[in-house]
């Protein structure tokens, strides 16, 4: 959470890697609000175990974010869908849903 709103997903994979973390996940969605033209201030990061997982809690939580150095701290949350072929049904489905909203 608090992921800066001009961040785009490649932002947002140059700071997990300044912070040690590229390679420890398989899945990133950086959801983004069409209408304001940028992203929601969250991101969906799915870790390949749980020990990375509590590193990446350790590592983020309460971080400045490298690119964006005036932005609030970064807040780490667990997300409510776990793993990473249920995190891709639901990446579909909101991608259905948007098609349908237009």
């Amino acid at each position: 959470r608090s992921v800066p709103r001009h961040y785009k997903r490649d932002t947002l994979l140059k700071d997990l890697e300044l912070c040690g973390l590229m390679g420890a996940f398989d899945f990133l969605y950086l959801p983004w609000d069409k209408r304001r033209r940028s992203n929601i201030t969250f991101a969906f990061v799915n870790f390949a175990t749980a020990d990375i997982a509590r590193r990446c809690f350790y590592v983020l939580s309460g971080r400045v974010w490298s690119l964006s150095p005036k932005s609030k701290p970064c807040r780490v949350a667990r997300a409510h869908v776990q793993g990473l072929r249920a995190n891709l049904e639901s990446y579909l489905s909101s991608l259905e849903k948007d098609d349908t909203q237009e």
